[in-house]
């Protein structure tokens, strides 16, 4: 796992090992679990969430999912652009940035112990897993960081705004029967 690590940080090794191997596809998903679990314990720890094992398989099942459609948004839209690549290769390596969320874990202590805020420790993992993630759109479609940034930012941003529009039609839908 380590050696996958290194190599993706210093050159694109990794690409060419995510076409021949499968093993990739294994610690992508192994990155979702550990990661998400350590992140489900530290914010157990902060009293965030309850500590039920449903309430563990619902947040898993909802971060899943929201990185599977951000995967293929992502995907499609460098495929609308002209860069082709597997939207599956792209959700595994998300997992593999995952793996950041093992940093909260101490993070969370330190906030126990007052020593750091804790949402100041999420916000810099979550840049961190940002970073990593253009890293890896870059890697995998051989583009700019410029262009794997909007390739990222796009698929939020249709989504807000799909959102927002969706809910005023549904405010105006209620209104409308006043």
């Amino acid at each position: 796992m380590f050696a996958y690590a290194i190599n993706f940080l210093r050159d694109k090794e990794i690409i060419d090992k995510l076409e021949r191997e499968r093993a990739i596809r294994k610690i992508g998903f192994l990155g979702y679990v550990i990661g998400l679990f350590t992140l489900f314990i530290s914010l157990k720890i902060e009293n965030m969430t309850s500590g039920s094992i449903f309430s563990f398989l619902f947040f898993f099942s909802l971060i899943i999912m929201l990185n599977y459609l951000e995967s293929a948004l992502t995907s499609l839209f460098m495929d609308m652009i002209g860069y082709r690549a597997s939207a599956s290769s792209l959700f595994y390596l998300y997992g593999i940035s995952e793996f950041l969320w093992l940093a909260s874990l101490p993070f969370a202590y330190l906030a126990k112990l007052s020593i750091i805020s804790f949402p100041l420790s999420i916000s810099l993992i979550l840049i961190c897993i940002f970073l990593t993630r253009l890293k890896m759109i870059k890697n995998l479609y051989s583009v700019r960081y410029k262009l794997a940034l909007i390739s990222f930012i796009a698929p939020y941003v249709i989504m807000y705004f799909i959102t927002i529009v969706g809910s005023v039609y549904f405010i105006y839908s209620i209104f409308s029967l006043i």
